[in-house]
């Protein structure tokens, strides 16, 4: 079992380093729409990963062997870009939401760049992703503190508040 684990942990970072390679290839380039490449390499490798029902595990596997810190839910394509990329925070957030995009429209489009193309690029998929995406509860308000910021119906009784209010105040001071 552990040989298994040793040889899918090296040929996880061989996929990898290829994907960072890529990256790197693409961006020395110069040509504006050059990293759609890595993208559509990043989309397979998940794409590959969840046709074999690995793609958790692998995401765990990437964290750990190369260090990253990522919560317990991450999504794997989100682990995959974090180890092979050198991009800064934000713009690989903007990937990630247009890969998700991608993914859970996957069954609608056949081409990669072509679904990209005609949804505005990556930033007009993270759009639309994050505009399907459930944000906060509307009609709510927040008070209080830094630490401590209870959402309150924004159509509430100021009575009832007065307590609440109080407490924050003292635990500000």
């Amino acid at each position: 079992m552990k040989q298994a684990v040793l040889a899918s942990d090296r040929l996880l970072c061989k996929e990898l380093i290829r994907l960072r390679n890529l990256e790197r290839a693409c961006f020395v380039s110069r040509q504006r729409y050059a990293f759609y490449d890595y993208l559509a390499a990043v989309y397979n490798l998940h794409r590959r990963l969840r046709r074999r029902k690995a793609a958790k595990k692998a995401a765990c596997r990437i964290a750990a062997l190369y260090n990253l810190s990522l919560r317990k839910d991450v999504h794997p394509m989100r682990a995959i870009i974090d180890a092979s990329s050198d991009a800064d925070r934000k713009t690989r957030s903007r990937w990630m939401r247009a890969l998700r995009y991608a993914w859970q429209e996957r069954h609608t489009w056949e081409d990669f760049r072509g679904f990209l193309r005609d949804h505005g690029g990556v930033a007009g998929c993270a759009r639309d992703f994050a505009a399907v995406q459930p944000g906060p509860p509307r009609g709510f308000v927040a008070f209080g503190g830094v630490d401590r910021r209870p959402r309150v119906p924004l159509c509430v009784d100021k009575q009832l508040l007065l307590p609440m209010m109080s407490a924050t105040n003292n635990a500000a001071a």
